[in-house]
Protein backbone atom coordinates (compact mmCIF):
# COMPACT_ATOMS: atom_id res chain seq x y z
CA UNK A 1 0.00 0.00 0.00
CA UNK A 2 2.84 2.40 0.80
CA UNK A 3 4.32 1.31 -2.22
CA UNK A 4 1.33 2.57 -4.43
CA UNK A 5 0.95 5.42 -2.73
CA UNK A 6 4.75 6.53 -3.22
CA UNK A 7 3.98 5.38 -6.97
CA UNK A 8 0.82 7.23 -7.01
CA UNK A 9 2.55 10.77 -5.36
CA UNK A 10 5.25 10.43 -8.04
CA UNK A 11 2.86 10.46 -10.85
CA UNK A 12 0.95 13.28 -9.36
CA UNK A 13 4.22 15.27 -9.37
CA UNK A 14 4.93 14.49 -12.60
CA UNK A 15 2.13 16.00 -14.07
CA UNK A 16 2.30 18.74 -12.22
CA UNK A 17 5.56 19.23 -13.96
CA UNK A 18 3.96 18.47 -17.49
CA UNK A 19 1.08 20.52 -16.67
CA UNK A 20 2.47 23.66 -14.83
CA UNK A 21 6.66 23.85 -15.17
CA UNK A 22 6.18 23.31 -19.27
CA UNK A 23 3.62 25.93 -20.01
CA UNK A 24 5.36 28.53 -17.51
CA UNK A 25 8.80 27.27 -19.65
CA UNK A 26 7.17 27.92 -22.97
CA UNK A 27 5.44 31.22 -22.11
CA UNK A 28 8.93 32.15 -20.91
CA UNK A 29 10.41 30.50 -24.12
CA UNK A 30 7.89 32.63 -25.76
CA UNK A 31 8.81 35.85 -24.09
CA UNK A 32 12.41 35.39 -25.14
CA UNK A 33 11.46 34.80 -28.81
CA UNK A 34 9.51 37.76 -29.18
CA UNK A 35 11.85 40.06 -27.51
CA UNK A 36 14.53 38.79 -29.56
CA UNK A 37 12.25 39.53 -32.98
CA UNK A 38 11.30 42.98 -31.63
CA UNK A 39 14.70 43.44 -31.25
CA UNK A 40 15.88 42.30 -34.48
CA UNK A 41 12.87 44.44 -36.00
CA UNK A 42 14.64 47.51 -34.23
CA UNK A 43 17.64 46.42 -35.70
CA UNK A 44 16.03 46.53 -39.48
CA UNK A 45 14.29 49.34 -38.64
CA UNK A 46 17.66 51.06 -37.71
CA UNK A 47 19.18 49.95 -40.99
CA UNK A 48 16.05 51.35 -43.48
CA UNK A 49 16.51 54.51 -40.87
CA UNK A 50 20.22 54.56 -41.88
CA UNK A 51 19.64 54.54 -45.34
CA UNK A 52 16.81 56.82 -45.48
CA UNK A 53 19.67 59.40 -44.30
CA UNK A 54 22.00 57.74 -46.56
CA UNK A 55 19.78 58.51 -49.98
CA UNK A 56 18.90 62.32 -48.31
CA UNK A 57 22.79 63.26 -47.81
CA UNK A 58 23.04 62.16 -51.53
CA UNK A 59 20.27 63.88 -52.97
CA UNK A 60 21.00 66.73 -50.82
CA UNK A 61 24.73 66.92 -52.16
CA UNK A 62 23.68 66.46 -55.72
CA UNK A 63 21.42 69.07 -55.28
CA UNK A 64 24.10 71.63 -53.72
CA UNK A 65 26.11 70.30 -57.06
CA UNK A 66 23.46 71.20 -59.61
CA UNK A 67 23.04 74.78 -57.54
CA UNK A 68 26.83 75.58 -58.42
CA UNK A 69 26.70 74.54 -62.00
CA UNK A 70 24.00 76.50 -62.01
CA UNK A 71 26.09 79.61 -60.20
CA UNK A 72 29.33 79.06 -62.24
CA UNK A 73 27.22 78.82 -65.62
CA UNK A 74 25.30 82.52 -65.13
CA UNK A 75 28.57 83.79 -64.08
CA UNK A 76 29.66 82.83 -67.22
CA UNK A 77 26.84 84.40 -69.33
CA UNK A 78 26.63 87.49 -67.29
CA UNK A 79 29.67 88.35 -65.78
CA UNK A 80 28.01 88.95 -62.46
CA UNK A 81 29.45 88.26 -59.29
CA UNK A 82 26.41 87.94 -57.38
CA UNK A 83 25.90 84.54 -59.31
CA UNK A 84 28.36 83.17 -57.65
CA UNK A 85 26.97 83.73 -53.82
CA UNK A 86 25.35 80.10 -54.20
CA UNK A 87 28.21 78.65 -55.58
CA UNK A 88 30.91 79.76 -52.86
CA UNK A 89 27.54 79.18 -50.36
CA UNK A 90 27.34 76.16 -51.30
CA UNK A 91 30.88 74.05 -51.86
CA UNK A 92 32.02 73.94 -48.71
CA UNK A 93 28.64 72.39 -47.62
CA UNK A 94 28.70 69.87 -50.22
CA UNK A 95 32.29 69.09 -49.36
CA UNK A 96 30.90 68.07 -46.12
CA UNK A 97 27.94 66.22 -47.02
CA UNK A 98 30.28 63.76 -49.44
CA UNK A 99 33.02 63.61 -46.45
CA UNK A 100 29.90 62.58 -44.12
CA UNK A 101 28.44 60.11 -46.88
CA UNK A 102 31.24 58.36 -47.20
CA UNK A 103 31.65 57.56 -43.41
CA UNK A 104 27.39 56.49 -43.45
CA UNK A 105 28.82 53.61 -45.93
CA UNK A 106 31.90 52.67 -44.51
CA UNK A 107 30.36 48.97 -43.85
CA UNK A 108 29.91 48.84 -47.67
CA UNK A 109 32.73 48.94 -49.60
CA UNK A 110 31.54 49.80 -53.33
CA UNK A 111 29.31 52.45 -51.65
CA UNK A 112 32.88 53.69 -50.29
CA UNK A 113 34.22 53.68 -53.30
CA UNK A 114 31.32 55.73 -54.99
CA UNK A 115 31.23 58.08 -52.68
CA UNK A 116 35.11 58.93 -52.88
CA UNK A 117 34.69 59.11 -56.38
CA UNK A 118 31.45 61.36 -55.85
CA UNK A 119 34.16 63.48 -53.79
CA UNK A 120 36.98 63.41 -55.99
CA UNK A 121 34.87 64.67 -59.06
CA UNK A 122 33.79 67.34 -56.62
CA UNK A 123 36.79 68.85 -56.20
CA UNK A 124 38.03 68.72 -59.68
CA UNK A 125 34.74 70.36 -60.72
CA UNK A 126 35.61 73.16 -57.74
CA UNK A 127 39.05 73.43 -59.91
CA UNK A 128 37.68 73.81 -62.98
CA UNK A 129 35.08 75.97 -62.06
CA UNK A 130 37.83 78.33 -60.37
CA UNK A 131 39.93 78.06 -62.82
CA UNK A 132 37.46 79.44 -65.50
CA UNK A 133 36.22 81.94 -63.33
CA UNK A 134 39.42 83.18 -62.71
CA UNK A 135 40.13 83.53 -66.50
CA UNK A 136 36.40 84.90 -66.96
CA UNK A 137 37.40 87.79 -64.13
CA UNK A 138 40.80 88.57 -66.05
CA UNK A 139 38.29 89.14 -69.26
CA UNK A 140 40.24 85.86 -71.52
CA UNK A 141 37.94 84.31 -73.56
CA UNK A 142 36.71 80.99 -72.08
CA UNK A 143 34.05 79.34 -74.88
CA UNK A 144 36.71 77.25 -76.21
CA UNK A 145 37.69 75.93 -72.60
CA UNK A 146 33.59 75.46 -72.27
CA UNK A 147 33.15 74.13 -75.21
CA UNK A 148 35.63 71.29 -74.61
CA UNK A 149 32.87 69.68 -72.63
CA UNK A 150 35.38 69.19 -69.49
CA UNK A 151 33.11 70.52 -67.12
CA UNK A 152 30.04 68.99 -68.28
CA UNK A 153 31.95 65.30 -68.44
CA UNK A 154 32.56 65.77 -64.50
CA UNK A 155 28.84 66.54 -64.21
CA UNK A 156 27.69 64.23 -66.27
CA UNK A 157 29.95 61.17 -64.71
CA UNK A 158 28.79 62.81 -61.05
CA UNK A 159 24.99 62.41 -62.05
CA UNK A 160 25.53 59.02 -63.21
CA UNK A 161 27.52 58.40 -60.07
CA UNK A 162 25.25 59.58 -57.68
CA UNK A 163 22.16 57.81 -59.85
CA UNK A 164 23.84 54.50 -59.23
CA UNK A 165 24.56 55.52 -55.57
CA UNK A 166 20.68 56.14 -54.49
CA UNK A 167 20.02 53.36 -56.78
CA UNK A 168 21.67 51.01 -54.49
CA UNK A 169 21.01 52.10 -51.14
CA UNK A 170 17.12 51.78 -52.37
CA UNK A 171 17.75 48.03 -53.38
CA UNK A 172 19.46 47.82 -49.91
CA UNK A 173 16.39 49.59 -48.12
CA UNK A 174 14.05 47.10 -50.12
CA UNK A 175 15.70 44.17 -49.39
CA UNK A 176 16.26 44.80 -45.60
CA UNK A 177 12.65 45.35 -45.82
CA UNK A 178 11.52 42.16 -47.08
CA UNK A 179 14.38 40.13 -45.15
CA UNK A 180 12.67 41.62 -41.96
CA UNK A 181 9.02 41.10 -43.33
CA UNK A 182 9.94 37.27 -43.74
CA UNK A 183 11.83 36.87 -41.05
CA UNK A 184 8.77 37.90 -38.77
CA UNK A 185 6.55 36.10 -40.46
CA UNK A 186 8.71 33.24 -40.00
CA UNK A 187 9.32 33.45 -37.09
CA UNK A 188 6.13 34.04 -35.75
CA UNK A 189 4.35 31.46 -37.89
CA UNK A 190 7.30 28.54 -36.61
CA UNK A 191 6.84 29.52 -32.63
CA UNK A 192 2.77 29.70 -33.20
CA UNK A 193 3.01 25.92 -34.95
CA UNK A 194 5.55 24.66 -32.02
CA UNK A 195 3.05 26.49 -29.07
CA UNK A 196 0.42 24.49 -30.91
CA UNK A 197 2.37 20.95 -31.12
CA UNK A 198 3.61 21.70 -27.80
CA UNK A 199 0.20 22.26 -26.55
CA UNK A 200 -1.45 19.54 -27.76
CA UNK A 201 0.83 16.94 -26.58
CA UNK A 202 0.70 18.71 -22.92
CA UNK A 203 -3.38 18.15 -23.71
CA UNK A 204 -3.14 14.75 -24.46
CA UNK A 205 -0.59 13.44 -22.06
CA UNK A 206 -2.11 14.87 -19.24
CA UNK A 207 -5.45 14.21 -19.99
CA UNK A 208 -4.75 10.72 -20.07
CA UNK A 209 -2.63 10.66 -16.50
CA UNK A 210 -5.58 12.22 -15.19
CA UNK A 211 -7.64 9.79 -16.29
CA UNK A 212 -5.55 7.45 -14.87
CA UNK A 213 -5.09 9.12 -11.53
CA UNK A 214 -8.88 9.63 -11.52
CA UNK A 215 -9.00 5.65 -11.92
CA UNK A 216 -6.72 5.54 -9.35
CA UNK A 217 -8.53 7.28 -6.97
CA UNK A 218 -11.77 6.93 -7.55
CA UNK A 219 -12.08 3.99 -5.11
CA UNK A 220 -10.52 5.87 -2.81
CA UNK A 221 -12.90 9.07 -2.92
CA UNK A 222 -16.26 6.66 -3.28
CA UNK A 223 -14.51 5.24 0.23
CA UNK A 224 -14.08 8.59 1.47
CA UNK A 225 -17.85 9.54 0.43
CA UNK A 226 -19.09 6.91 2.64
CA UNK A 227 -17.11 7.07 5.24
CA UNK A 228 -18.06 10.67 5.78
CA UNK A 229 -21.73 9.83 5.00
CA UNK A 230 -21.47 7.15 7.95
CA UNK A 231 -20.55 9.80 10.55
CA UNK A 232 -22.76 12.38 9.39
CA UNK A 233 -25.32 9.59 10.39
CA UNK A 234 -23.76 8.86 13.30
CA UNK A 235 -23.43 12.44 14.66
CA UNK A 236 -26.78 12.98 13.47
CA UNK A 237 -27.96 10.01 15.77
CA UNK A 238 -25.57 11.30 18.85
CA UNK A 239 -27.36 14.57 18.62
CA UNK A 240 -30.59 13.19 18.23
CA UNK A 241 -29.72 11.16 21.27
CA UNK A 242 -28.68 13.96 23.41
CA UNK A 243 -31.57 15.59 22.33
CA UNK A 244 -34.11 12.72 23.57
CA UNK A 245 -32.21 12.52 26.46
CA UNK A 246 -32.45 16.30 27.67
CA UNK A 247 -36.47 16.02 26.64
CA UNK A 248 -36.95 13.12 28.62
CA UNK A 249 -35.04 13.58 31.86
CA UNK A 250 -36.72 14.13 35.15
CA UNK A 251 -39.82 12.75 37.15
CA UNK A 252 -42.19 12.65 34.03
CA UNK A 253 -45.17 10.54 33.93
CA UNK A 254 -45.96 7.47 31.28
CA UNK A 255 -48.38 9.86 29.25
CA UNK A 256 -45.59 12.91 29.42
CA UNK A 257 -42.63 10.16 28.60
CA UNK A 258 -44.88 8.94 25.62
CA UNK A 259 -46.17 12.44 24.34
CA UNK A 260 -42.17 13.54 24.26
CA UNK A 261 -41.16 10.53 22.51
CA UNK A 262 -43.85 10.58 20.13
CA UNK A 263 -42.97 14.39 19.07
CA UNK A 264 -39.07 13.53 18.84
CA UNK A 265 -39.81 10.90 16.33
CA UNK A 266 -42.43 13.07 14.41
CA UNK A 267 -39.64 15.64 14.35
CA UNK A 268 -36.33 13.81 13.46
CA UNK A 269 -38.40 10.33 11.95
CA UNK A 270 -40.77 12.29 9.78
CA UNK A 271 -43.29 9.91 11.72
CA UNK A 272 -47.35 10.92 11.00
CA UNK A 273 -48.69 8.81 12.99
CA UNK A 274 -47.97 6.82 15.83
CA UNK A 275 -48.60 5.61 19.59
CA UNK A 276 -46.41 4.69 22.78
CA UNK A 277 -47.48 1.76 25.12
CA UNK A 278 -46.44 0.96 28.93
CA UNK A 279 -46.19 -2.58 29.95
CA UNK A 280 -48.72 -3.16 32.98
CA UNK A 281 -47.73 -5.79 35.85
CA UNK A 282 -49.58 -8.16 34.61
CA UNK A 283 -47.76 -8.27 30.85
CA UNK A 284 -50.53 -6.30 28.69
CA UNK A 285 -49.63 -2.99 27.00
CA UNK A 286 -51.13 0.03 28.30
CA UNK A 287 -51.58 3.08 24.81
CA UNK A 288 -50.31 6.15 26.66
CA UNK A 289 -50.02 8.94 23.85
CA UNK A 290 -50.68 8.75 20.67
CA UNK A 291 -49.53 10.76 17.56
CA UNK A 292 -51.79 11.68 14.60
CA UNK A 293 -54.53 9.49 15.02
CA UNK A 294 -58.15 9.43 13.99
CA UNK A 295 -60.94 10.02 16.19
CA UNK A 296 -61.95 6.35 15.49
CA UNK A 297 -58.57 5.26 16.06
CA UNK A 298 -58.84 7.00 19.62
CA UNK A 299 -61.83 5.22 20.33
CA UNK A 300 -60.17 2.04 19.94
CA UNK A 301 -59.33 -0.33 22.80
CA UNK A 302 -56.53 1.09 24.91
CA UNK A 303 -55.25 -1.67 26.04
CA UNK A 304 -53.22 -4.82 23.79
CA UNK A 305 -52.74 -8.02 25.39
CA UNK A 306 -49.39 -10.27 24.52
CA UNK A 307 -48.99 -11.31 21.19
CA UNK A 308 -52.35 -9.32 20.60
CA UNK A 309 -52.29 -7.64 16.57
CA UNK A 310 -49.42 -6.18 15.40
CA UNK A 311 -47.86 -4.41 18.10
CA UNK A 312 -48.18 -7.58 20.60
CA UNK A 313 -46.25 -9.07 18.10
CA UNK A 314 -43.62 -6.55 18.00
CA UNK A 315 -43.64 -6.22 22.03
CA UNK A 316 -43.44 -10.26 22.23
CA UNK A 317 -40.41 -10.17 19.80
CA UNK A 318 -38.94 -7.25 20.94
CA UNK A 319 -37.67 -6.41 17.16
CA UNK A 320 -39.97 -3.72 14.55
CA UNK A 321 -42.65 -5.24 12.28
CA UNK A 322 -42.79 -3.94 8.88
CA UNK A 323 -45.71 -4.14 6.99
CA UNK A 324 -46.08 -3.88 3.29
CA UNK A 325 -47.95 -2.93 1.08
CA UNK A 326 -50.35 -1.35 2.70
CA UNK A 327 -54.08 -1.76 1.70
CA UNK A 328 -56.30 1.00 0.88
CA UNK A 329 -57.73 2.67 3.77
CA UNK A 330 -55.57 1.32 6.46
CA UNK A 331 -54.94 4.09 8.08
CA UNK A 332 -57.23 6.95 8.73
CA UNK A 333 -55.39 10.64 9.37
Amino acid sequence: MDRLNAIEQQEFRRLLRRNVQLPLLLGLTGAVVFVALIAYLLAVIGWVEHTDRVTRNATESQRLQAEMQSAVRGYLLTGNDAFLAPYQAAEDQAQMLLTELRGLVADNPPQVARATRLAELQRTWSDYAEDIVARKRRGENVDELVQGGRGKGLADESRSTFAAFVDNERALRAQRNADANRTAIAVIVGFLLFSAIVSALLAFFGRRQMVQLSDTYAPTIADLAAQTEQLQEQAWLQGAQTELASQTVGQLTAQQLGRQLLDFFARHAASVVGAAYAREPQGSLQRVASHGFSREAEAAPQTVLPGEGLVGQAAARGEPQVVAPLPPGYLRV
